[in-house]
């Protein structure tokens, strides 16, 4: 599990730099008005909800490693596709950015809960929360101040590279039994 801790707190800097970077998608990429991020955040919906109804599916067969791993590669091909002045590359872009968010969460969650004991499930949830939740907010306020010095180009280009780093880290350490493979953490009492 400590293996998709680090990859998905990785993951949650990179989402939060895209909250500033998005608006520089728009207006320095697209030129576009700052209403045209509804847009993107149309597209972004879309990817969400193909990904949230097949993540079930591809979770049972491939198993929670590689379900993450394809939410972290969609992710990394998302930021770097918006990174193109090109509505034709950044649409794209938005919806694989879209869909990643439900396979990172669906798969890293079903893992939490298969192998953590029922007696520990409140402690690893709140970690978890903790791990996720605030590496999120500093990337947010970290990236709400880069975009004023740094090309947003350049940031996505970091954020791509992080979730591929992240992909990259869950494919060289975790194991990926699909579900009904991997026998649940046993309940132990002290």
């Amino acid at each position: 599990m400590r293996q998709f801790t680090v990859a998905v707190v990785l993951a949650v800097v990179a989402f939060g730099f895209c909250e500033s970077v998005l608006f520089a998608v728009v207006d320095a990429g697209l030129h576009r008005p700052p209403t045209f991020l509804g847009v993107l955040g149309s597209l972004q919906g879309a990817g969400a909800i193909a990904a949230g109804v097949a993540a079930a599916v591809f979770m049972r067969r491939a198993g929670e490693g590689r379900t993450v791993m394809l939410g972290l590669a969609c992710a990394a091909a998302g930021f770097l596709l918006s990174a193109a002045p090109s509505l034709f590359a950044v649409a794209p872009g938005a919806v694989l950015i879209g869909a990643s968010l439900p396979l990172i969460v669906a798969g890293v969650m079903t893992l939490f809960q298969r192998r953590t004991p029922v007696s520990l499930m409140g402690r690893t949830d709140a970690a978890l929360n903790v791990l996720i939740g605030v590496p999120q907010t500093a990337a947010i306020g970290a990236g709400a101040a880069l975009i004023a010095l740094v090309d947003y180009r350049i940031m996505l280009a970091v954020m791509g590279a992080l979730m591929a780093a992240s992909a990259l880290y869950l494919a060289t350490r975790a194991t990926h039994a699909p579900i009904g493979t991997v026998v649940t953490a046993p309940l132990t009492k002290k």
